[in-house]
């Protein structure tokens, strides 16, 4: 039996072992990390996007700090430094904790990132499920794993003056015959069946990729992985049967005078004033087109690359992806402002000043009229041609595709540099 003496002493004895234990866990966040802590946390996002894009996401951040009052999250916004500042923080292992990186950067990059382990495995993140099955094919990476949350899709279709049409009584066609039957019909009535403004080296790329959706993606899922295994090559593809076609095209007289000698916005013009028919873009161009010309009725439809009886695939990329980064003292947070952002009262802001098309099945978003024409034959996308090529290969296509139109390369020279370029880059 302890005397009144010891039981105090032990009493003190026991309550500052305890005391000390929860000051340790506390100092150590707690025995399930930061999650739930109520210590304060900070976390930095790196966005690549200022202005109207930027806001949806500052206001998703000024949402989920109120439901979650002991974190604040600093929004960078890198602007022509984001490369730069994303570099040095890669380099000290001390990187912004989310990263958002769009589909338009350097393949190998994004590629190398995951490779040396800087980006969380999100493949059982919840939101994953809800991922369209053209998105998540697009973002999955070589080893079946994402890396990336997408939040937004651009796809490629064939913008059109309704008003054209109707006067003309001309229809959407659902084959490539009736296709170049239309631009026939179109030429024989004195009006240019298509805009291009091929003068700048990106505008050269949306033509060839929706052509190869359903020539080559949608036919031959496997395609790329041929690439990479040195079993198949663009030289003895489809791909040089869509270069010969497209020649074909200029041949006959369908595109806009000078097609190198006219730049983006300008081919958008020719399309808003009525002086061509159509323009092959992405639903990025539809903002601006409306803006050039706003009472133009526009449309969108999937260019009909295929013969009688075949399925029109439409290709779409992702552009907005949230990474996080695997080196963050706070991965737990940052995978649940993740789960946050991709809820439909953010995504839905997000994408009426970013664009595109919503990435999860569930996404309910007030779109351009023009834009819903594509949602329909959304499910049947395939991702951009370039998702999986190396560095290289996209660059040497849009440079030849334009020299095809300038009469100083042609379908044979393309599909031989793009097989160069693909083969000295694939290991890298």
């Amino acid at each position: 039996m302890l005397s009144p003496r010891s039981m105090r002493s032990t009493i003190q004895l026991v309550s500052l072992i305890l005391l000390f234990s929860s000051l340790f866990l506390a100092a150590c966040g707690g025995p399930s990390g930061s999650q739930g802590s109520t210590q304060p946390i900070t976390l930095k996002l790196l966005s690549s996007v200022a202005g109207d894009q930027e806001a949806p996401i500052k206001d998703a951040i000024k949402r989920f700090q109120q439901a979650n009052p002991n974190v604040t999250i600093k929004d960078i916004v890198g602007g022509d430094a984001y490369q730069t500042i994303l570099n040095a923080g890669l380099a000290a292992k001390n990187a912004p904790d989310i990263l958002l990186l769009n589909g338009g950067e350097n393949a190998l990059a994004k590629n190398k990132m995951i490779d040396d382990g800087d980006l969380v495995d999100l493949t059982s993140q919840p939101w994953a499920n809800r991922l369209t099955d053209s998105v998540k094919q697009a973002v999955t990476y070589r080893d079946g794993k994402l890396y990336r949350m997408p939040w937004n899709e651009n796809v490629i279709g064939v913008l059109y003056n309704k008003k054209i049409f109707s006067d003309n009584g001309l229809t959407i066609p659902q084959t490539w015959a009736e296709f170049l039957q239309l631009c026939q019909k179109l030429k024989a009535k004195g009006i240019t069946p298509l805009g291009y403004g091929g003068k700048d080296v990106w505008p050269n790329f949306p033509l060839p990729y929706a052509m190869v959706a359903s020539a080559v993606t949608a036919s031959d899922p496997n395609f790329d992985k041929h690439l990479y295994a040195g079993s198949a090559s663009f030289s003895k593809s489809p791909w040089l049967q869509t270069l010969k076609d497209i020649m074909s095209m200029k041949q006959q007289g369908f595109f806009n005078a000078a097609p190198v000698g006219t730049d983006w916005p300008a081919s958008a013009q020719l399309l808003a004033s009525g002086k061509v028919a159509m323009l092959v873009q992405g639903d990025w161009a539809v903002p601006y087109v409306k803006e050039q010309g706003s009472a133009i009725d526009l449309g969108m439809f999937p260019l009909p690359y295929v013969t009688a009886g075949q399925q029109i695939h439409i290709t779409a990329n992702v552009n907005r992806t949230f990474a996080v980064y695997a080196k963050s003292k706070h991965t737990d947070v940052a995978l649940k402002f993740l789960q946050f952002f991709s809820q439909n009262e953010n995504i839905g802001p997000a994408l009426k000043t970013n664009g595109g098309l919503p990435t999860f099945k569930d996404t309910q978003v007030s779109l351009d009229p023009a834009v819903t024409d594509m949602l329909k034959v959304l499910p049947e996308a395939v991702p951009f041609a370039e998702a999986h090529w190396p560095a290289g290969v996209s660059a040497a296509m849009m440079q030849d595709v334009q020299g095809m139109f300038a009469g100083t390369s042609t379908p044979e020279t393309v599909v031989a540099d793009m097989d160069k370029q693909f083969t000295a880059n694939k290991d890298k």
